[in-house]
């Protein structure tokens, strides 16, 4: 028997969510070619790819230069959905 705990609905990382959506972007825009109504979704699809990227960007940046302090409290804030530090 699978205990709740033990199911994950969608397990994605930012990276692989980036390559993925261009790829369907990409399809989404050929098939545009003969119903300009898959464009609409290729859109969709490129705008989920850019924001992924930022992620991977962010993931990427040196976080030791930013206060320690202030780090953990917008860690904090994050994951209590508030009150976040002042910049």
């Amino acid at each position: 028997m699978v205990q709740e705990s033990d199911t994950h609905w969608l397990r994605t990382d930012a990276l692989t969510e980036a390559v993925k959506s261009l790829a369907h972007a990409a399809d989404l825009a050929e098939r545009g070619r003969d119903d300009a109504y898959y464009l609409k979704w290729a859109l969709h699809a490129l705008q989920l790819a850019v924001q992924n990227l930022m992620l991977c960007t962010f993931d990427l940046t040196d976080r030791q230069t930013l206060d320690t302090k202030w780090w953990k409290q917008w860690e904090t804030g994050f994951e209590k959905r508030g009150p976040y530090p002042d910049d």
